[in-house]
């Protein structure tokens, strides 16, 4: 028997559809780890939703250099809904 997380079902929608699911949530709790220097001149952050539910949401984010070094990781959990 297969099981589905709730953070599946989050999984291959569209960016404007998740975005829609968080606009106007409430966080709950924030973390910012930063790793290393900001040092580089371009910069790309990512972020993903590792759980989805009827009421939170957690996410991820990364914040690397040119160079693919990590400077920083954030998990967020917000209420939704």
């Amino acid at each position: 028997m297969s099981h589905m997380s709730e953070g599946d079902e989050a999984k291959g929608l569209p960016v404007q559809e998740l975005a829609g699911r968080l606009n106007g949530a409430d966080s709950i709790d924030l973390r910012g780890d930063y790793l290393n220097p900001g040092r580089g001149k371009v910069f790309t952050a990512r972020g993903s939703i590792l759980r989805s539910g009827s009421r939170a949401a957690v996410t991820r984010m990364e914040l690397r250099n040119e160079d693919r070094s990590l400077m920083a990781v954030g998990t967020g959990t917000c209420s939704v809904g």
